[in-house]
């Protein structure tokens, strides 16, 4: 019975994925966020670059999303 069990376990584990427990929707909007999130970070780091604001070592962008 345990020699069964085992393979049956790991075969459900690679048919249900990582993101199970995500919808369509959900899955979308989290890499919406991530994306943006991102895209603020990138223009913070050419102002920076560029000498245009202050060097600061917090960040302004939570990057806790959706937690």
């Amino acid at each position: 019975m345990k020699k069964l069990l085992v393979p049956i376990v790991l075969l459900g584990g690679l048919l249900m994925g990582c993101t199970s427990g995500e919808t369509a929707m959900e899955h979308n909007r989290r890499l919406r966020l991530q994306s943006d999130l991102q895209w603020r970070m990138f223009v913070d780091d050419c102002d920076e670059a560029m000498l245009l604001n202050y060097p600061s070592r917090l960040n302004r962008w939570s990057t806790r999303i959706g937690y």
